[in-house]
């Protein structure tokens, strides 16, 4: 047996832990600085989109509400025909009516 042969012990765990920290510490202060560039850029289209998206909504609900509007108007304008139609029937029908006996 060779009793040389040495076993990581706690000493080296440490380290290892230590070096981790530092090297994901600088990683992250070396890659954050692009990273919040990044998600600025893609927040900005983002908001583009967004703003786009609303304005062609809002195109669309007042288009619909013009329709509807023009509709209704449409449909008073026929009913008042449609009354003055019957109103002059009502009229020629009591002028024509033959007296009673």
């Amino acid at each position: 047996m060779n009793e040389t042969t040495r076993r990581p012990g706690p000493d080296s765990f440490v380290l290892g832990l230590f070096a981790g920290t530092f090297v994901g510490a600088g990683l992250a202060m070396w890659l954050a600085p692009r990273a919040a560039q990044n998600y600025r850029h893609v927040r900005i289209r983002v908001a583009d989109v967004v703003d786009n998206l609303t304005r062609r909504g809002q195109e669309v609900r007042d288009d619909i509400a013009a329709a509807v509007a023009h509709g209704a108007h449409e449909v008073a304008h026929g009913a008042s025909e449609v009354e003055r139609l019957a109103t002059a029937a009502r009229r020629s029908r009591a002028v024509h009516a033959k007296p009673s006996v």
